[in-house]
């Protein structure tokens, strides 16, 4: 082994040049070594997604079929809420007259109602009315005031012609009709007999002047129904 040149001594100093060298020449092989190892490139694991292996061919029909089953259970739910099922046999349906006066129903007699009188007419008759307030200015209100009529069995067919009431006679039987002005109402209790029963029937009596409500009905003659 080769001197480095240097003496040593039993009372040599702590700080030796010979040994300076080699310490530098360690530390200068550890650097380059650093360097080498931080130079390569780091290894990295592959991505999750190659690690998984493919799907097989069955699992891939068998997931097509789950979805092609699921829709077809939706579109059989949607049909089933669209088209509800009918009725079970001997379970009572609505008729359509029932529906008919449901959403007709049928008026019943005004509360405050200040004069009535009876009328009786013959059946292919048509019928008017004319309401008078004596209070008002002009006395004649029909073409104001409100006129409505109850009939349970169809007797008669009400029409308003320029605010004047037509009633025409369809069969035997009795029918109300009001005209309400204001708060008050005037009635009549028609009476629709055959033409055989007319001749000793009483068409309607005239209420004296001084005995008239100020709120009344005057009849008109009645016409024949056009055949």
């Amino acid at each position: 082994m080769q001197s480095c040149g240097c003496s040593h001594s039993s009372n040599e100093m702590l700080w030796n040049p010979c040994r300076m060298s080699r310490w530098r020449q360690t530390a200068l092989a550890a650097t380059v070594l650093l360097t080498i190892v931080a130079g390569l490139p780091a290894r990295q694991d592959p991505p999750p997604s190659a690690q998984t292996p493919p799907v097989s061919q069955d699992q891939d029909a068998a997931a097509k079929a789950a979805a092609r089953k699921k829709r077809f259970e939706e579109t059989k739910r949607q049909l089933e809420n669209r088209n509800p099922e009918p009725p079970a046999q001997g379970q009572p349906q609505e008729t359509s007259s029932n529906s008919k006066r449901a959403s007709n129903p049928v008026q019943t007699r005004p509360a405050n109602v200040v004069f009535s009188m009876p009328v009786t007419m013959m059946i292919g008759e048509m019928q008017r009315f004319f309401l008078y307030d004596s209070d008002s200015t002009p006395p004649d209100v029909s073409k104001r005031a409100q006129w409505t009529i109850v009939d349970d069995d169809g007797v008669a067919e009400l029409s308003v012609t320029d605010g004047v009431p037509n009633v025409a006679g369809k069969k035997k039987g009795s029918i109300s009709l009001y005209g309400t002005w204001g708060d008050r109402t005037a009635e009549v209790q028609l009476t629709v007999v055959t033409p055989e029963e007319i001749g000793n029937a009483v068409r309607w009596r005239q209420t004296p002047p001084t005995d008239k409500n100020s709120l009344h009905i005057v009849p008109a003659i009645p016409s024949h129904l056009p055949h």
